[in-house]
């Protein structure tokens, strides 16, 4: 196997729960740190959307046909444009996230790869083709966060893994490439393993889902920093352990105490937060099944709700903190009604 033909991929071994992670992008050969499924999964969903956001906008606005001459007339410059632009959003993601930048280099490649058959459409197909590659990732978290929420309701991994995960068609319309490798990726010496290549999003962290899926672990929603987190014993657990606070605590560590402070003025923000959160994810949810066109007002697109989700999130965590006054965090809470 020649590596230039691994360009834009991402390789994985799995040692029981660990799986060992390998990066080749624009000819450079990456071993990236050991990871798991659920780290893979949780880490994921966490990323700010936002800058991915205002990419596809602008990529949006790039291949707009009102840019060209006259449908049927669109100019190679316009195209250009738009591919620049969404490479240079994937050096962004790169720079924080390598397999996501990674696997999103690759859906852009393979956008561009396509047969010029000498017409107008295909710059107009092009630049369609790579508009839907960057949208991919921000689908793909959006189909995650609603399957963690299912989690968290249903609290039965195994029920959440038959009822849910196996019943997702949104995500099982990809296959997985898998091939036995008869040497070592490092040093070269006779090996003989199971390794997964994945040059695309879907199946990348299709795979990675399943397999957390299968481990049958319990999903949580963090009472004090609002992220989900695995708890690592069975007993019911409110707090994870992200660092909370500047000096280092985590929210097991405080949050008990804000927490009780806050029940004894009688504090009924958070039950309202968890009220407008879950109204809002419904709205969501909701929208996210209709066609295109189908949508009305009280519906909500994945980026308006992620957009209040993380702006929310974080005002949250201030007023638990006593860092924000209780008629600023109203506002956020009611800012989309």
């Amino acid at each position: 196997m020649e590596r230039e033909q691994m360009r834009g991929k991402v390789c994985i071994s799995i040692n029981g729960d660990v799986i060992h992670r390998y990066a080749w992008f624009n000819e450079r050969f990456e071993r990236l740190p050991d990871s798991t499924a659920e780290k893979e999964i949780l880490s994921v969903i966490e990323n700010d959307t936002e800058s991915l956001e205002r990419a596809c906008d602008v990529i949006d606005d790039l291949a707009s046909l009102d840019n060209g001459l006259e449908f049927g007339s669109i100019p190679p410059q316009q195209v250009n444009k738009v591919v620049n632009a969404a490479l240079d959003n994937v050096n962004e993601v790169l720079k924080v996230d390598t397999v996501l930048g990674c696997l999103l280099y690759n859906s852009v490649a393979k956008a561009l790869n396509e047969f010029d058959d000498g017409t107008a459409m295909f710059f107009v197909e092009t630049m369609n083709r790579v508009r839907n590659a960057m949208r991919e990732p921000l689908m793909l978290i959006s189909n995650l966060n609603r399957l963690l929420h299912m989690a968290v309701e249903i609290g039965d991994p195994q029920r959440w893994f038959e009822e849910c995960v196996l019943c997702e068609e949104m995500l099982f319309n990809v296959c997985y490439t898998s091939q036995f490798i008869n040497y070592d990726l490092i040093d070269g010496s006779t090996k003989l393993d199971l390794y997964y290549i994945f040059d695309d999003i879907a199946s990348y962290y299709t795979f990675m889902l399943l397999r957390f899926a299968q481990e049958n672990k319990r999903i949580n929603w963090c009472k004090c920093c609002g992220y989900y987190f695995v708890p690592k014993t069975k007993r019911r657990t409110l707090y994870c352990d992200r660092v909370f606070t500047e000096d280092g605590k985590t929210c097991k560590q405080v949050a008990p105490k804000l927490m009780q402070k806050l029940r004894r003025k009688k504090d009924e923000l958070l039950d309202e937060y968890d009220r407008v959160r879950n109204k809002n994810y419904k709205r969501f949810e909701r929208g996210s099944w209709k066609l295109d066109g189908q949508q009305t007002e009280k519906d909500l697109s994945y980026e308006e709700y992620a957009d209040w989700a993380d702006e929310a999130r974080a005002a949250r965590a201030l007023y638990i903190r006593g860092e924000l006054g209780k008629d600023e965090f109203r506002k956020v809470i009611e800012r989309l009604g």
